[in-house]
């Protein structure tokens, strides 16, 4: 088999691409039948957290206290959905009784 060296030079020098191409096949060939990996992979460890996505939450007492205003915030979401859901029931029904619009 030829080496790197010698299959590098011969594909830099365009003279026989056949023969790089046939080292290119045996280099693939060896790869794909050499038995496991390169290099040893790591284990991975376990989550310290036994707790998965759905599991308790893990926001301390003082978290908590530090997001109050979330909920503070979706309060006021609600209130102006509700607030423009009556103001567009109250806009059809001025523009129904003064027969504004197709009819």
């Amino acid at each position: 088999m030829p080496s790197f060296e010698e299959s590098a030079a011969v594909a830099a020098s365009g003279a026989s691409t056949s023969a790089f191409d046939r080292a290119d096949a045996e280099v693939r060939a060896m790869a794909s039948t050499t038995e496991g990996p390169a290099r040893p992979r790591t284990q991975r460890r376990a989550p310290a957290v036994p707790y998965g996505a759905t599991g308790p939450s893990r926001l301390s007492d003082q978290a908590i206290a530090e997001y109050h205003y979330v909920l503070r915030d979706l309060r006021n979401i609600g209130v102006l959905v509700v607030i423009l859901v009556v103001l567009l029931l109250a806009a059809t029904l001025v523009v129904n009784a003064a027969g504004i619009g197709p009819g």
